[in-house]
């Protein structure tokens, strides 16, 4: 730096071919610069803008079901209502009766009559075409079995023999008194009896044979009698028969009789001739 010099007129003397007020000035600005500390001025354009960091999106939790327990019904069960007593009224004292008479089990009275049938019972089976019945009712009563009049002695017990078809019957008794009153009872009675019936089986009608001895069979019903040529023969319960004849030289006649117990007849002729072997 060179030394300023004023000049002799009075004018500022020139520093370095400046005027000196303007470098007092100067320094007197820079003394004021130093001592003042100049804050910066914020400037939109120079001031950067707080960056915000961008929010991540954290990723979604996958939620996975757990599968729940099925829950089964259960049916509530409900109050059984109680019972309410119903009041019952004291029972009325039954007015004094007569003993009944007790009858026996197989007796089934229908009337005012004591009527009582021990005999058949009530879907009896018989092999036979008659049955017996029997039973009581009081003395001096009429007794009638299936349209037959019974005998009934001074106790009243009776008694009657009744014929049956074959197959199922309706056996009816009625015991009638002098007063009016009547009482009856029915059993049902099955007979196992084949038809009265006669047949010869042997020898055939008209038959010719070498021999005297001649047997003879047959059939009739299980109870009948059998008669043959006028002797009886024997007869099994079946109804079944046989027996042996003698036959004489030439032709030869036999009679067979059957009897049931209903006194029924039937009767067959049977001819046989008797050639003997020639010599």
């Amino acid at each position: 730096m060179k030394r300023s010099s004023s000049g002799g007129d009075g004018t500022p003397p020139i520093v370095s071919g400046r005027p000196a007020w303007l470098v007092l000035a100067a320094l007197a600005m820079a003394v004021l610069m130093g001592c003042v500390t100049t804050l910066p001025r914020p400037d939109a354009e120079s001031t950067p803008a707080p960056t915000l960091p961008f929010p991540t999106q954290s990723p979604t939790p996958t939620l996975t079901p757990t599968p729940l327990p099925t829950l089964q019904a259960t049916a509530t069960p409900k109050p059984t209502p109680t019972a309410t007593p119903t009041p019952t009224e004291p029972p009325t004292p039954a007015s004094p009766t007569e003993t009944p008479t007790l009858l026996p089990p197989s007796t089934t009275t229908q009337g005012d009559l004591f009527l009582a049938v021990y005999a058949p019972e009530d879907e009896s089976i018989v092999p036979g075409n008659s049955v017996v019945v029997y039973g009581q009712t009081e003395p001096g009563a009429r007794v009638v079995v299936s349209e037959e009049e019974a005998v009934v002695d001074s106790r009243g017990g009776f008694r009657a023999e009744v014929s049956l078809e074959q197959g199922e019957n309706l056996v009816e008794v009625t015991a009638s008194s002098e007063d009016g009153a009547r009482s009856y009872i029915s059993r049902r009675v099955t007979s196992l009896a084949s038809p009265f019936l006669l047949l010869i089986t042997e020898p055939e009608n008209q038959s010719v044979v070498s021999s005297s001895r001649l047997p003879l069979s047959g059939r009739t019903g299980p109870n009948a009698i059998i008669s043959i040529n006028g002797r009886s023969a024997p007869i099994d319960r079946f109804g079944y028969f046989s027996t042996t004849m003698l036959l004489v030289e030439g032709p030869n006649f036999i009679d067979v009789v059957a009897t049931n117990d209903d006194g029924q007849t039937l009767s067959e002729v049977v001819a046989v001739i008797y050639r003997p072997p020639s010599e």
